[in-house]
């Protein structure tokens, strides 16, 4: 088996393959593997959790189901010296022989059947929406931060799932539901670790669109010219909650965002570094919002904010609510908005703030505990 490839051709594919290999070792995990699949050229690698395909642009001698291997490492260290060149790769006994018109190597391929290719799984796979890539990233990496870090304790909320059309996240204090305009026919699960590697193969390369195909046991995200990520399926099921997507509010204040972050920004240098606690009350006769944190001392220092517009204000408790105020930082930092609204909803003596924002044909829904 013998490939003659431009080196920005190869480059490209290893960019996306090395998205599937393990960072350490001398198996197979840190290995490209290169194989001769369905008439094109293909590079695979996979660390047991995460696995990806690259078709390679190149010239090839060699039947289907050639195979050899390279240690990524070490192919991605030469190619970096060799300028920009025409390469060949040909695989000699058990080596591979990586040739430039300047430089010859010759390295060692481990045993290609041995690699655990996932062709049936794929083909088993249904093919369940082709979406636009900046709608799915915004959308897993918003959800992202309200994903349990409980993973071993608490598996099922250390996830996102599609369900209803919607992709859920939550860690108990908060809920994320994102309402993905063609995503009903998903059922998309996908681990919180994993939401990096999918993010990364969907930032490599402008394309319109990106497949998804699933699987009860994995997940593959498929880009136009046949390169792919997948991951394994997380066994346990997201839990059943109660969030209505249409409530409307009791209440809601709507502030500037700009406001908000200034007095996070301010409040914190006087709080534990640890704490995520803030303090907000609605002060009726001068239409502010006072933010308040406990200090190092244990005192309570405020920050006003002026409300831009409110309903129902008499509602909310006189004597302020406690929130934990890192999640509307994340919420402020996604969406580019000049204003944030709290839409309040009481339930006995707590309750809960929801915040929408709607991007293009998508709609976020976060839903905020808040306690006396």
């Amino acid at each position: 088996m013998k490939i003659a490839v431009e080196k920005a051709d190869l480059a490209s594919a290893l960019r996306v393959a090395e998205i599937g290999m393990a960072g350490s070792g001398t198996d197979l995990t840190t290995h490209f593997v290169f194989r001769i699949h369905s008439g094109r050229v293909e590079i695979l690698t996979t660390n047991s959790r995460v696995c990806a395909l690259a078709p390679l642009t190149c010239q090839f001698t060699g039947e289907d189901g050639a195979a050899f291997t390279i240690e990524g490492k070490r192919l991605t260290r030469w190619l970096s010296g060799v300028g920009d060149v025409p390469v060949t790769l040909e695989a000699i006994g058990s080596d591979v022989r990586v040739q430039s018109a300047r430089s010859t190597i010759d390295v060692p391929s481990l045993d290609a059947s041995k690699f655990p290719f996932w062709d049936r799984l794929l083909s088993e796979s249904k093919a369940t929406i082709t979406v636009q890539p900046d709608r799915l990233t915004s959308a897993l990496n918003y959800a992202k931060n309200f994903i349990s870090d409980l993973d071993t304790t608490r598996p099922e909320i250390s996830q996102v799932e599609v369900l209803g059309g919607s992709l859920w996240a939550t860690d108990k204090k908060a809920i994320t539901v994102i309402t993905l305009a063609g995503m009903e026919d998903s059922n998309l699960r996908l681990h919180g670790k994993d939401i990096p590697t999918i993010t990364k193969f969907l930032g490599l390369k402008e394309t319109e669109e990106v497949t998804l195909l699933e699987h009860d046991r994995a997940l593959y995200v498929r880009r136009g010219d046949g390169a792919l990520v997948g991951t394994s399926r997380p066994v346990a099921s997201f839990p059943s909650l109660n969030v209505d997507k249409g409530g409307k509010e009791d209440a809601y204040f709507i502030l500037k965002t700009e406001d908000i972050l200034a007095g996070f920004q301010c409040l914190s240098a006087a709080a534990d570094w640890a704490n995520t606690q803030m303090k907000i009350t609605f002060n009726r006769s001068t239409n502010q919002v006072d933010l308040k944190v406990k200090t190092v001392s244990g005192k309570e220092n405020g920050f006003a904010v002026d409300c831009v517009e409110a309903e129902n204000t008499s509602k909310i408790p006189e004597a302020g609510f406690w929130v934990d105020y890192p999640y509307i930082r994340e919420i402020i930092g996604h969406f580019s908005s000049d204003t944030l609204k709290f839409g309040m909803h009481f339930i006995g003596k707590s309750g809960y703030i929801r915040f929408v924002h709607v991007n293009n044909t998508d709609e976020y829904l976060t839903v905020l505990v808040w306690r006396l």
